[in-house]
């Protein structure tokens, strides 16, 4: 990986990250992990183990308004909102985005 991320440096003069994972999720995450200028893997194993202190605000799709509903309701990781049901989310979001 470091290879590749060598090459594009030299070829753009742009520094890169990558992430890499078993989901889209767990790569973007990864990614995110690697700025700046690195590599992250993120085995399933990694995954449980960071998402659980990931806070809510870092997963892709999750905006401030939304990050300020959950922390009102006292979720601020991810660890609190795997709690919660999807009904109860469902109550606070709407079914779409529960």
């Amino acid at each position: 990986m470091s290879l590749i991320r060598e090459h594009i440096t030299s070829d753009t003069q742009c520094g890169c990250s990558a992430g890499i994972g078993h989901s889209k999720l767990s790569a973007r995450l990864a990614t995110k992990e690697a700025k700046p200028h690195g590599h992250v893997y993120f085995s399933h194993t990694d995954m449980a183990h960071h998402i659980k202190t990931l806070p809510v605000r870092d997963l892709p799709g999750v905006g401030g308004s939304m990050a300020h509903k959950l922390s009102s309701e006292g979720v601020s990781t991810c660890g609190d909102l795997q709690s919660w049901s999807e009904t109860k989310l469902s109550c606070l979001f709407g079914p779409k985005t529960a």
